[in-house]
């Protein structure tokens, strides 16, 4: 089978978007770009699958991501007022409200244009890529994306990898569009020099639930925030793929 039969493509926009960051505290703090487990838990919504009921299916043995981040992000915080409640009878409101900042992920030149991110799926397991063919090809949504957040109402559209080409692990001289698993980073290979401003920036996510919703594994992902490559050696494989006219470079984690 060839490489491209197994990679499917979404382009997901939305004016904003909150990806609560996993150790955050009362106040609601987002991350950048949306981690694997609210990417995940959207396409299966989409697809109309139960809740919690995908968390196997759908692991990293069995489904390979990779995120590119099609317009630089950027966060606004602002406040939303919550009752104050500590005691039951506090649910009617006469306790007052409290502040609480919640921050919000714009495109950069927020509102005059979407936030914008192109999620690759590598699919492994035969019975799933059955799944996801159908769907491509057939696209319903069950249950509406959002991005994050329930009021984040947001839309997907559906592509497809016109040509891939396998550049083979510890490749010199390579680099990616992607956000990428420092896990697969070669030891001293990431470019930090270049003629345009770098800002390496990393998020510490969780990659992935276990059965009955258990923690599982942990991953840091390296993006380069003014939409710059990332110019390193990479112990997996980077994909060259055609999209809708034009070559990126991702690699899965």
């Amino acid at each position: 089978m060839e490489e491209k039969e197994r990679i499917f493509i979404l382009d997901w926009r939305g004016m904003m978007g909150h990806f609560r960051q996993m150790d955050t505290n009362s106040s609601s703090l987002s991350y950048s770009f949306p981690p694997p487990t609210t990417i995940v838990g959207m396409l299966a919504g989409v697809m109309g699958k139960n809740r919690d009921s995908y968390y196997e299916e759908f692991n990293s043995q069995n489904l390979k991501l990779a995120i590119e981040l099609k317009r630089t992000p950027r966060k606004i915080l602002q406040t939303t007022n919550y009752m104050f409640v500590k005691t039951k009878n506090d649910y009617t409101g006469q306790s007052g409200r409290t502040q609480i900042p919640f921050e919000m992920v714009v495109s950069e030149s927020f509102p005059r244009s979407f936030l914008w991110y192109r999620i690759f799926f590598y699919v492994k397991n035969s019975g799933l890529l059955s799944e996801f063919r159908r769907h491509w090809k057939n696209p319903t949504t069950v249950y509406p994306p959002a991005m994050g957040n329930a009021n984040f109402a947001s839309f997907l559209e559906y592509l497809s990898a016109e040509e891939v080409q396998r550049i083979p692990p510890g490749t010199e001289g390579t680099f990616v569009h992607s956000v990428v698993d420092v896990d697969i980073l070669c030891p001293n290979t990431l470019r930090l020099a270049s003629d345009r401003p770098l800002a390496y920036l990393k998020e510490r996510m969780r990659r992935e639930f276990g059965l009955n919703r258990e923690p599982g594994k942990m991953v840091e992902l390296l993006w380069e925030k003014n939409a710059q490559q990332i110019h390193a050696g990479f112990q997996e494989p980077i994909y060259k793929i055609k999209v809708a006219q034009s070559w990126t470079q991702v690699v899965f984690f």
